[in-house]
Order: structure tokens, then C-alpha cells, then sequence
């Protein structure tokens, strides 16, 4: 209930007015932001993402660091998640490292020293879902806002921006998408002012009159990082059993 009061304070906080310079309009802003996202080719991140009012009863509380690279020809993105996932009413925290190279997907599973890997989405286990909620999937797909700018069917959505606001040390433009169908959540991104590159995505879903959110905001974001080695293969730890059967 404390984290409820938090962000609804917090929503009645006044919107930051735009400044001189600033661009004002708001699919303006959504297709500058698809030119910058289609130029990189690989992110890394921290991950925070979390549900409010009803919905946290039906998505973990998910953290962590991310890479995460284009899809391959499977349309299946390239991704490592190394993550800590709550679920509502838990105390339990469960610390997991997952991936996929575009086809081959892997669970690391500390608490079971086990690797699982498969070409199955469902090696993941029951947790796939989950550990998916901290990829930001616009860094991968080819046309990261084309769903809402080009849609394949229908009219585009109505778009506005609402003004600007601070995602961790980046000032962000406020850019609200209105509801599609009567299921169809509303989007409010937030595309740093810096370099029009997503930092936050907000879903606002309506119950009955009772609105409820799922949160997914990025952090320290390096853009086409230097790394080491594929973080996107598998290598078990020493002493991890290697299986490709399913994670429970």
C-alpha cells in the first residue's frame, strides 16, 4: 500500500513545461526516436520494472542488467538478463540469469546450480514471461515505434505530448498514446530529451474505473557497448550442470 501512495503522489506532481528549444510535438518526437533506436545495434542496461494498484498482484517486481541486440531472421531478439524477480505477497527473491542468440535459449538457476538450454522458448520454465518483462523489445525489433506511427490495420492512435519528466538522470519529453480498443492499455513514453532514445515505457490499464500500471524504466543505458565476449551463448558456471531439459 506504501509503494501504491508513492506513486500516486507522484502522479499528482505538476508536469515540467517545455522549454525554449524543445520539440512540441509528440509523433514528431516518436519518429526521431525510431531513426536514433534503427542506428544501434546493441544495449545494455539496468532494468527496473514493476506493476502499481491492482495490477502488481499480476506481475513480479523484476531488476537487473540487460543486453539486448537485434532479432535474428526467427524474429526472436538476442537478449541476456541477469535478474532478481519478486512476485506479490513473496519474500521470496529468485536470482536468475537467462538469454537467447536469436534461436537457442538458456536459464541459469543458481538455487539448482543447473543450466538449462533448448531451442524451446520453454526452457525458461514457468519464469519466461517474467524474466521477458525487463527487455525494452523497441531496441530490437526493426521498426521500434511502426506498430503505433504506421499501424498494419486501422487508424494511427491519437498522440500528445504531455510535457517532460525526469527518468533517473535524464530529462525526458512525456509522449501519451491513447487507447486503441476498450482492452488496449494507455502509453506514456518517455524519450530522453539527450539523445531520443527510450528511458521509460508506462502501460495504464482501466478496471471498472480503477486504473493500475506496469513500469519498465531503463538505467545507465550504453549504447553498442564493447563487450568481452557473446554475452548471448551460454557458459555454465564451473560446477553447473548442463541439461536441455525444461526449467520447472
Amino acid at each position: 500500500m506504501k509503494r501504491i501512495a508513492i506513486v500516486l503522489a507522484c502522479a499528482l506532481l505538476p508536469i515540467p513545461a517545455l522549454a525554449d528549444g524543445d520539440l512540441t510535438d509528440g509523433r514528431e518526437i516518436l519518429k526521431k526516436a525510431d531513426e536514433a533506436v534503427k542506428k544501434i545495434k546493441l544495449v545494455e542496461y539496468r532494468a527496473d520494472y514493476q506493476g502499481t494498484a491492482w495490477v502488481q498482484q499480476f506481475v513480479p517486481a523484476v531488476t537487473g542488467t540487460v543486453v539486448l541486440g537485434k532479432q535474428s531472421k526467427w524474429e526472436i531478439p538476442q537478449f541476456r538478463c541477469e535478474i532478481k524477480l519478486q512476485k506479490y505477497g513473496s519474500e521470496e527473491v529468485q536470482e536468475l540469469t537467462a538469454g537467447c542468440d536469436g534461436d537457442v535459449y538458456f536459464l541459469i538457476d543458481p538455487k539448482t546450480k543447473t543450466a538449462h538450454e533448448d531451442m524451446d522458448e520453454a526452457v525458461l520454465g514457468t519464469q519466461s514471461r517474467d524474466i521477458q518483462r525487463a527487455l525494452m523489445r523497441e531496441f530490437s525489433i526493426p521498426k521500434p515505434f511502426g506498430a503505433i506511427l504506421e499501424p498494419e490495420e486501422g487508424d494511427p492512435p491519437a498522440i500528445e505530448l504531455k510535457g517532460t519528466a525526469k527518468v533517473g538522470d535524464q530529462e525526458c519529453y512525456e509522449v501519451v498514446i491513447k487507447p486503441t480498443g476498450p482492452q488496449a492499455p494507455e502509453l506514456h513514453w518517455f524519450i530522453s530529451k539527450k539523445d531520443l532514445l527510450p528511458r521509460k515505457i508506462v502501460r495504464i490499464y482501466d478496471r471498472e474505473g480503477e486504473k493500475g500500471t506496469t513500469e519498465l524504466a531503463v538505467h545507465d543505458l550504453k549504447v553498442d557497448p564493447k563487450l568481452d565476449r557473446n554475452p548471448f551463448k551460454l557458459v555454465p558456471p564451473p560446477g553447473f550442470k548442463k541439461t536441455d531439459e525444461f526449467a520447472p
